[in-house]
């Protein structure tokens, strides 16, 4: 157990911190773009792209990368550009750019855009390719020019996605007939090995000549939710399947644009060890785009309690903590449950996951 003058060593650390907004933006608030030609009309024509490509990132809003009304803001934004050649042959010229992130956030908020919190939940994308009768999984190392498109889908939407690595383990855990069949559990057990939050299975199909069918599967910790997509090649129907499951991911996840009322709620984790992992949760809680003020309430030997303001509704804040497992829910604690109305207070019971 840790000593009393540790905890109050902890505690006004924590207290320091409290209203500081730390963020880990890893690179959603950069990107690169083609340099056309080597003069300031290039340099801006690339700067403009790639200020598109971080609007689609950050926002997860396919309309934001091109609204008009966004790109007047491009240079002001600018923190940094660096020109980069690639490996390419003839080499080809490129712009990369860092874009102020608050000043990306207040812009898209101003315009009536949400932002999309970090951190990203990580998926798993398992691809099973039925070609007349023969019905297989795919590796990504052999297949990398059919999950060409579907990984610059990820890449651009700014959603960590993963490939299995099809090696002994997968193959002995997962068949193609798991993946006809949609056996939840066959498909959750062979997953368990990569730890992601979130779970996608798609079977691919040619319908004729001109046309590509892909019937989805994504699973959360605790649902699952199917859906089609279509198109002329396998390649865009992957695409097309990834765009809308992140359309809908953003929709449940991203901070409401615009909302006078704020919520207070108060959260108590467990698990927490030592200043690194106080630390941890509390920027976690913060990147998450969801909580306006976090401070702590009480420390003891290892769980913290805080008061959080929520910028969004408490259903928004448990649905992206469920997906991003990082804090694992536990029962909701009633303090004083004989008082009907203000006199019970609920307290939200997390385990931090190390």
């Amino acid at each position: 157990m840790q000593q009393p003058t540790f905890s109050a060593l902890v505690f006004s650390l924590l207290l320091m911190f409290a209203y500081t907004h730390v963020y880990a933006a890893g690179d959603l608030y950069s990107a690169s773009a083609p340099l056309q030609q080597d003069d300031k009309a290039g340099q801006d024509a690339a700067i403009q792209q790639a200020f598109s490509r971080v609007l689609l990132k950050v926002s997860g809003d396919r309309h934001a990368a091109a609204d008009k009304a966004l790109k007047h803001a491009a240079a002001d934004l600018v923190q940094q550009y660096q020109r980069r050649l690639d490996d390419a042959e003839p080499p080809q010229s490129s712009l990369w750019v860092q874009f102020n992130e608050a000043g990306v956030n207040d812009l898209l908020r101003a315009n009536g855009y949400t932002v999309w919190g970090q951190p990203r939940p990580e998926a798993l994308l398992w691809v099973g390719l039925q070609q007349a009768d023969d019905r297989r999984l795919i590796s990504a190392d052999e297949s990398k020019e059919l999950l060409a498109e579907v990984r610059q889908v990820a890449r651009e939407r700014g959603l960590p996605l993963i490939f299995p690595l099809m090696d002994l383990q997968d193959r002995a855990a997962l068949k193609a007939s798991h993946l006809w069949g949609d056996f939840e559990q066959s498909i959750r057990e062979a997953s368990d090995r990569y730890d992601t939050a979130l779970v996608l299975t798609v079977r691919i199909h040619e319908q004729d000549r001109k046309r590509w069918q892909a019937s989805w599967a994504a699973y959360s910790a605790h649902d699952s939710s199917h859906f089609e997509s279509e198109a002329v090649s396998a390649g865009k129907a992957l695409a097309l399947g990834l765009n809308q499951f992140i359309d809908t991911l953003v929709r449940q996840s991203a901070v409401p644009v615009g909302r006078a009322d704020t919520q207070q709620l108060r959260v108590r984790i467990s698990n927490i060890n030592n200043f690194s992992d106080y630390e941890n949760v509390r920027q976690y809680l913060q990147q998450t785009g969801l909580v306006g003020q976090i401070s702590p309430l009480r420390l003891a030997a290892d769980e913290v309690e805080y008061s959080l303001r929520l910028n969004a509704p408490e259903s928004t804040f448990k649905q992206r903590l469920s997906l991003d497992n990082v804090l694992e829910a536990a029962p909701t604690v009633v303090i004083n449950p004989g008082a009907a109305n203000a006199g019970a207070v609920s307290i939200l019971e997390f385990r931090y996951l190390q």
